[in-house]
């Protein structure tokens, strides 16, 4: 196994962005090379087995910043609350798988049967545990033609949200899964809150852009 087992391709690209190393180019697969990541100085490569190692002039210096990320995510106590309507659960369980591998806790409400009381004292005791939440907004309940609500139970719970994570700047991410021909009607100047519009070709990377700052890395100069 490698030693930089919390990191994945995926990872060290969207985190090679943010530092000061400037990514000339990718390339691979190749062999048992998946990838390959070319900087001014060096090269990380990934594996298709998992194993990462560095070469080049500053090898040494990329393998103490893989070091560096793989620690953070070892040891990274951020947890997510994801917020969605039921029908939905495909899309729940994308953006979980996603967080997920990237060393997030994860927090959902599930349907099950009980009374309302238990419920929302559950739900309640989720939202607290959280550090950032995901709202996942679909168009379930028609007003009009071509105008939407979200499901109850997605308000309620981005409502609990926003009181537990008051204090905090960037709190939440919406992810919004409207259609050309459909509107989802919601405050779109609620502060704290970044909206974002659902593609599946840029949904990991969007969700990366909205969840990066709970790393807390130290980025060089």
């Amino acid at each position: 196994m490698s030693k930089y087992d919390k990191l994945n391709e995926f990872m060290i690209e969207e985190f090679l962005k943010r530092t000061p190393y400037k990514l000339l180019a990718k390339e691979g697969p190749s062999g048992s090379l998946k990838a390959r990541f070319k900087l001014a100085n060096g090269n990380i490569n990934f594996y298709s087995n998992g194993s990462i190692t560095t070469d080049g002039k500053e090898a040494s210096i990329l393998s103490e910043r893989l070091d560096y990320w793989n620690e953070k995510v070892t040891k990274l106590k951020k947890t997510i609350f994801i917020v969605y309507a039921f029908q939905n659960i495909e899309k729940k369980d994308e953006v979980q798988g996603l967080l997920l591998e990237w060393g997030f806790n994860v927090e959902v409400m599930e349907e099950q049967a009980g009374n309302g009381v238990s419920l929302l004292n559950k739900l309640e005791k989720s939202v607290a545990k959280a550090d950032y939440g995901i709202v996942l907004l679909s168009p379930d309940i028609e007003i009009e033609p071509g105008k939407f609500l979200p499901r109850p139970n997605v308000m309620m719970e981005l409502g609990l949200l926003l009181g537990y994570l008051k204090d905090s700047e960037h709190r939440i991410s919406v992810i919004n899964y409207k259609t050309d021909k459909e509107d989802v009607e919601i405050a779109s100047d609620i502060l704290g809150v970044a909206y974002e519009e659902y593609s599946p070709a840029t949904i990991a990377t969007k969700l990366m852009n909205e969840v990066y700052h709970l790393y807390e890395f130290v980025e060089e100069n």
